[in-house]
Order: C-alpha cells, then structure tokens, then sequence
C-alpha cells in the first residue's frame, strides 16, 4: 500500500508541476505581448531575448553531455519543464566523480539538464511566435500562443499517462483489470482430428451415398 501511495504523490507531483508551466507560460506570453512600444522596437527586444535564451541552451547542453558520460541509463520518469538555475547545475556538476560510471550527482544533473532544456525550448517557441505575431498584426495572435501552450500541456499529459510508471501505478490499483502477457494467457489447444487411411475422419463414419430415385412405372393405357 505505501508504494501504491508513494507512486500517486509522485504522479500527482507531476500533474501539479505540468499544470503551473502552463499557468506560467500563458501569463508571460500575455504579459509580454501586452508591453508598449512600436512593433519595431519589440521586435528587437524578443529578437535580443530569443539569442540570450538560445545561449542558454548551449550551456545546459554542454552540462548535459558532462552528465551523460557519468551515468549508465537516461531512463527517467518524464520530463516536466523548469526554470533554469545555472548556480545548481554548476555545483551539481563539480560534485561529480569523474572516475565513476554511475555517479548520483551526474544523474540529477542529466535529469534537470533535460528539464531545463524543454523549459527553454518552450520558451524559445513563444518568442517565435511572438516575432511571429508581430509581423504579421493579427489581431488574434494571443489566441493563436494560448492554443499552442494548450497543444504543449496535452502532450505532457499524454506522455505522463503512457509512461511505465503510470501504467504500473493504474496496474497495481485496479489488477483486476490488468492486460495479461501473452505467455501468461491461458491459450487453448485444439488438436485437429485424426485421419484414417480412407481418407476418413477417426470416429465418424463414412457419409451413406444418396439413393438413386426408383424409376416411375408408366400405366398402360
């Protein structure tokens, strides 16, 4: 029972931390394009933004790939976007022990690494769209980045509610409604009849002929 309620917290931890992204993104993106200024000069604030964040991103890559070669699986509970802390993932990194394969410190690296990565990648989307938005003037450009930060918090869910670990959890809870595997199926075997040398079935006898119809005497006149 204690697993069972550990895999909830843990799952419900992820919802709650999918559902405060999206939260997050939507009022930035509001609040970003609500700010004044010519079309022009918010243009080269997003255009300076977008290269800040993208350089960012080089540097959780760079941490990532350091991580990488101190672990021995990247198999992990899916991914939620976070904020980036570079003080984190500088001390994190100068924990880890370089003569190891397995080290912990390289695993929590690697795992806020892939998270700080789809945090900027959404982030990097927004203010493309953004650019986007402006060059064209459409009046409903803050619909149009509502609808994607919605598309992005469906697939997170999805990909949380098709992971192994969701699937054991709903498993576990309900097993009575668990797929069994196909060797653990109970198959029926069904042996096909033997066949005797006439070319019968063994326990069936041989269908009779028709009988020929009797000829119908005609009356003599």
């Amino acid at each position: 029972m204690s697993e069972i309620i550990n895999m909830y917290r843990r799952i419900a931890a992820q919802l709650s931390e999918i559902g405060n992204s999206y939260i997050k993104s939507a009022e930035d993106t509001i609040r970003l394009m609500e700010l004044s200024g010519e079309d022009q000069d918010r243009a080269e604030f997003f255009t300076s933004q977008l290269k800040e964040l993208k350089d960012c991103l080089d540097q959780i890559r760079y941490y990532r790939q350091i991580a990488e070669k101190h672990i021995t699986s990247t198999n992990t509970l899916p991914i939620v976007p976070r904020e980036v802390d570079l003080t984190k993932l500088k001390t994190w990194c100068s924990r880890i022990n370089i003569y190891s394969d397995d080290d912990p410190y390289a695993a929590r690296l690697y795992v806020l690494c892939c998270s700080n990565e789809l945090y900027l990648e959404k982030k990097i989307s927004q203010v493309n769209d953004i650019l986007t938005a402006l060059g064209c003037g459409t009046e409903d450009s803050e619909e149009k980045l509502l609808e994607n930060h919605e598309k992005d918090i469906t697939e997170q869910c999805r990909a949380l509610f098709e992971s192994p670990e969701f699937e054991r959890f709903m498993t576990m809870l309900y097993p009575e409604n668990a797929v069994l595997k196909p060797e653990e199926s109970n198959t029926v075997q069904t042996e096909l009849p033997e066949t005797q040398e006439d070319g019968t079935e063994e326990g069936k006898a041989e269908p009779a002929e028709p009988a020929e119809p009797e000829e119908m005497q005609s009356e003599d006149a």
